[in-house]
């Protein structure tokens, strides 16, 4: 059972948890769920991390495939392993349905070579029908603005990060100032700063990630899984906008009932 020490997801985010496992229980039919994760950095790792404590909380067997590897050269042996008669995949995306990322042509790919699938929340930065995918995959959404408009179709639920804890941590620094320098990185962005994400990546334990985060009395930062975890430590956090939507989007959708001590700012 997921532990939980700050703050409780909100009973209604648990509605919305729960219609996504219906949908995937309902798509599996009996079949084991493969989790399909995708490459990125620290931050994406979080949402990886609260993939694998959803798919738990909800009773689901399942076994992992890394994505960058499994469902793009090797998507031959994987379909060897992991026939569609007996698993089921369900994918992690984070902000990776974008021009930004080359992830997109590998969940076009799997999805029909499984006859379809479910893609966790995750931003939807292209117009649906371009993206190609299965007739019988269903992509859920993680904010109502843009990913709305380019899926009018997609159904809600909050970022797959927010289902995780991390406990209390000791305030023993002042203002921390993580700063992105990536291709999500404005023009006029600060360049103070430390690329916190940038520094592990999607197989990297998350807790030293919330540890330092959470070592801080206050976050500065344009990276939108630092805010998250901001919010999970209790820590007060301005959020800067991205070169995108995603931020502002996302912030609107969930940070801003989850956490009053995130504030979006501007530059």
């Amino acid at each position: 059972m997921l532990k939980r020490t700050s703050p409780a997801i909100p009973q209604d985010w648990l509605e919305d948890y729960n219609s996504m496992a219906v949908d995937i229980r309902q798509r599996a039919n009996g079949r084991e769920i493969l989790l399909v994760t995708h490459k990125g950095n620290w931050g994406d790792a979080l949402i990886i991390n609260g993939a694998r404590n959803f798919l738990r909380w909800h009773g689901f067997r399942f076994r992992e495939v890394y994505g960058a590897r499994g469902i793009g050269r090797q998507l031959d042996m994987t379909l060897s392993a992991q026939p569609p008669r007996d698993f089921f995949p369900v994918f992690t995306a984070g902000g990776s349905i974008s021009r930004l990322y080359g992830h997109v042509e590998k969940l076009r790919k799997a999805t029909h070579a499984y006859r379809g699938g479910v893609i966790l929340s995750a931003t939807c930065g292209l117009p649906y029908d371009s993206i190609d995918l299965h007739p019988e995959t269903s992509l859920w959404l993680r904010d109502r603005g843009e990913s709305a408009k380019n899926h009018p179709m997609g159904n809600f639920c909050h970022d797959m990060a927010f289902f995780t804890s991390a406990r209390r941590f000791p305030k023993l620094r002042n203002l921390g100032i993580f700063m992105r320098n990536d291709l999500e990185r404005p023009d006029a962005a600060s360049r103070e700063g430390l690329d916190l994400s940038a520094l592990g990546n999607d197989r990297t334990p998350v807790w030293p990630f919330f540890a330092i985060v959470g070592s801080h009395r206050e976050i500065k930062t344009n990276r939108l899984h630092i805010a998250v975890a901001s919010a999970i430590c209790g820590v007060p956090c301005s959020l800067l906008p991205g070169a995108t939507n995603k931020i502002s989007d996302v912030y609107k959708a969930s940070l801003s009932s989850y956490s009053s001590k995130v504030a979006l700012s501007n530059y």
